[in-house]
């Protein structure tokens, strides 16, 4: 069904989540995916629809049982923050629209391990990436992520968000001093100073070079470790406040033995959020329309034409 709210929603054990941005054929197959791999309840977030989109996905209501709430384009981390702010549902499985779940075994793996009290999540996790200055916390790989909506809402309470973030941290009692001292470094999220850039390439390489030993006080306590900068990608710090502050666990393993438990087809969608290119190329739809089409049909009966 279609709902104007959150709380129109059912109660439900489990949800399963798209957040569709422009890529209806993809979505499809992501909720595709849902209905035939899994038993969770789907809701398709709907963001700025056409006219043409919204048509095709209330003909797809008809064949299949899902939810839909229509919502304005934001950052995927925003559009995030909203969502588990007032979903009713204790676990919350989150499908990227350009991802096919693939293994239902492993789907029924992940539920049961948020199961445990302990437990805040479940999936794949990206390692930490670690150099002199800066940091890129352990996070989980969002794709596809199961977590327990109320430790998630306790994290945004406290002040974590999912928002891809930069920390600047030299100087913890002013952002404006940290930013300056920020500045210093080649970075590609390090703020700009055109006082620091038009000091001559030898000071500059040295302060670039420095890490500043005698701050090391004045700076936050990340994983661990006190770095100038901090690298928040999307969800990395709800993840880091329920790990570290919260003390939970996450049942997962690395990012890169993912095998055939789901295919993501490489970032279709982040080239349709506000934000959301990153540091990697997104991947065309053109590139993968024929495969997508094809897997629609032979795995799920699904004629796209026929929908679009």
């Amino acid at each position: 069904m279609k709902v104007a709210t959150l709380a129109e929603l059912p109660a439900e054990e489990a949800r399963a989540v798209v957040i569709n941005v422009g890529t209806d054929l993809t979505a499809t197959l992501a909720l595709a995916s849902i209905r035939f791999r899994t038993s969770l309840p789907a809701l398709l977030v709907s963001c700025d629809p056409t006219l043409e989109s919204a048509a095709r996905f209330d003909r797809l209501m008809r064949k299949w049982e899902f939810d839909v709430i229509e919502r304005p384009v934001r950052s995927h981390g925003e559009t995030l923050d909203w969502l588990f702010s007032g979903i009713r549902a204790d676990k919350v499985l989150l499908v990227d629209s350009d991802a096919e779940l693939r293994d239902p075994a492993w789907v029924d793996r992940i539920l049961g391990y948020v199961d445990h009290p302990l437990v805040f999540g479940a999936g794949f996790v990206h390692r930490p990436v670690i150099k002199p200055h800066t940091l890129n916390p352990e996070h989980a790989y969002t794709p596809c992520l199961l977590l327990r909506a109320a430790d998630v809402r306790e994290a945004l309470r406290a002040g974590a968000t999912f928002r891809f973030h930069i920390v600047y941290n030299d100087f913890r009692f002013n952002r404006r001093v940290a930013r300056v001292l920020a500045s210093r470094l080649r970075h590609e999220f390090a703020p700009r100073n055109g006082r620091v850039e038009r000091l001559p390439e030898p000071l500059r390489a040295r302060l670039a070079r420095s890490t500043l030993p005698w701050l090391r006080w004045a700076r936050v306590e990340h994983q661990g470790l006190r770095p100038s900068l901090v690298v928040y990608d999307t969800g990395s710090e709800v993840y880091s406040w329920c790990r570290h502050h919260k003390r939970l666990l996450f049942a997962g393993l690395p990012a890169a033995v993912i095998g055939d438990e789901l295919v993501h087809y490489g970032g279709v969608t982040r080239g349709q959020v506000p934000g959301g290119g990153g540091r990697r190329a997104p991947v065309s739809i053109d590139a993968i329309e024929d495969e997508v089409r094809e897997r629609l049909l032979t795995e799920y009966g699904l004629d796209w034409d026929e929908v679009a």
